[in-house]
């Protein structure tokens, strides 16, 4: 009986070590699973840290890590396309702000050749000023602002535009017409949609000739701002108009920038017509209908 019951307690002894074994084993296995993605994601968040934004956590299988992986990727996408964005705007900065400087200096070079009509050419300066502070302002919100659920009243970005190019185009004898129709609010930044406008007016300043009008419409879900001139028609392909080819001066970087914009916004600018030159930035409209306006 007493060595009945020594083998039993053996028995026993030996069936908890290999239980205890065992659950050891499965522990290792489990804490391995549970802690090699949390060490691949630490890794990723310290890649991340360190600049390189190509880093991206892999699926885990694990539902609750797979949630922080997924919302780490988010956020290095996002941080890479706001950093891409301002690299990529740098260039077109200096050609934004260099048409209202170059407009600046010529008001001036011309108070000072003549005494006659210093008052007005000084107003013009003025005007021009303003101008390059109301640029330099959307400049910097485009550089550090990512779209998505921005809206703009077109009415009011008109407003701005005819304020600002009113004196421009009237000193070189060219009427400026802005004929508002039932634009209502789009889904833009305000920032994104006056530089854009901008570019068109300047081009229509540059290289066309006559009035400048600027006019809305309605489309199936979105409105088109047209921006034309009264001259000559357009011979050159679309896609020459929109591809980027700088010279010494600076001269075509506007239409490829502003197209670059009007994409990065979810908008497109076309060509609408050749004849007369007509830019469209075609638009899509707010979907809630509101009519605040982003700040």
């Amino acid at each position: 009986m007493r060595a009945r019951t020594v083998k039993a307690w053996f028995a026993l002894v030996g069936i908890g070590l290999i239980a205890v074994v065992l659950a050891g084993a499965v522990a290792s296995v489990i804490a391995r699973r549970l802690t090699a993605p949390i060490d691949r994601l630490t890794d990723t968040a310290r890649r991340i840290g360190e600049g390189d934004l190509g880093s991206f956590a892999a699926p885990s299988g694990v539902p609750e890590i797979d949630v922080l992986a997924t919302t780490l990727n988010a956020s290095a996408r996002q941080i890479a396309s706001m950093i891409d964005r301002e690299r990529r705007l740098s260039a077109e900065v200096s050609h934004q702000l260099r048409t209202p400087l170059t407009g600046l200096r010529l008001e001036l070079e011309t108070a000072r050749a003549s005494d006659a009509g210093f008052a007005t050419n000084l107003d013009r300066a003025l005007a021009t000023l303003d101008r390059l502070d109301d640029t330099i302002t959307e400049v910097i919100t485009l550089t550090r602002d990512l779209p998505g659920g921005q809206t703009v009243v077109l009415d009011d970005v008109l407003s701005d535009v005819q304020r600002r190019w009113h004196g421009v185009l009237a000193a070189v004898n060219r009427p400026l017409r802005v004929a508002r129709g039932d634009a209502g609010t789009a889904s833009m930044s305000p920032a994104a949609a006056g530089q854009i406008i901008d570019v068109l007016v300047d081009n229509a300043r540059a290289h066309g000739r006559g009035t400048v009008t600027i006019a809305t419409r309605r489309l199936d879900g979105a409105v088109a701002v047209d921006v034309c001139d009264e001259g000559a028609k357009l011979v050159a392909e679309p896609h020459e108009l929109f591809r980027r080819h700088p010279g010494s001066d600076g001269h075509g970087i506007g239409l490829p920038f502003a197209r670059r914009l009007a994409e990065h916004e979810g908008a497109r600018l076309v060509v609408s017509r050749p004849d007369p030159p007509t830019f469209s930035l075609i638009i899509p409209v707010d979907p809630s209908g509101s009519t605040d306006r982003a700040s």
